[in-house]
């Protein structure tokens, strides 16, 4: 049960764990996150130590899935979320995205988020680099065809989530609609 990849007692088996795979079988089997990382530590699996998490609630099990169902794939330990991921947590749990990223981090992952993110900035993750680097023109303009925004628009919700744009002169008119397919 315990190497079973969904704590389930079946195939597929796992050799390697994520923190998210040990919290269901610790739930499964009515153990604690501890006793199960032990005992897989004797079965001959080199997990790193638990996080200082405060405690493990429920939640933890759903927010560590990468499909945010409680079931693999997981996210691995240590591995950076995307903000996608946070934004549909947070979508689906009702927590803002600061806390989802703050309990994401308090369970071992380095989450970077803008402070002003929202689950409503979803539509703007394509142009939110993963670095530091500025956001092109190419990118906003992706963003404002796919919204209906206009550039102007997007590119002032990405200055307040400090994410770096070019410094040009951004249209405030929304794209005309795109007319219906042909049939």
């Amino acid at each position: 049960m315990i190497a079973s990849e969904n704590a389930d007692g079946r195939a597929p088996w796992s050799w390697g764990t994520s923190l998210g795979r040990l919290l269901l079988a610790a739930k499964v089997l009515g153990r604690t996150p501890d006793e199960i990382n032990d005992r897989l530590g004797e079965l001959g699996h080199h997990n790193p130590p638990l996080p200082d998490a405060g405690g493990f609630e429920e939640e933890d099990i759903l927010l560590l899935g990468e499909e945010l169902d409680g079931r693999r794939p997981w996210i691995q330990w240590g591995r950076i979320p995307s903000l996608r991921h946070v934004l549909r947590a947070a979508e689906v749990t009702g927590r803002s995205p600061q806390e989802i990223g703050e309990r994401l981090a308090r369970l071992g992952h380095d989450v970077h988020m803008p402070p002003a993110l929202e689950v409503r900035d979803g539509d703007l993750l394509e142009a939110v680099p993963r670095s530091r680097e500025s956001t092109g023109a190419a990118k906003i303009l992706a963003v404002v065809s796919r919204t209906g925004r206009s550039p102007a628009e997007v590119a002032a919700r990405l200055r307040e989530l400090d994410v770096e744009i070019p410094d040009l002169a951004h249209p405030a008119r929304r794209p005309a609609p795109t007319p219906p397919p042909f049939p």
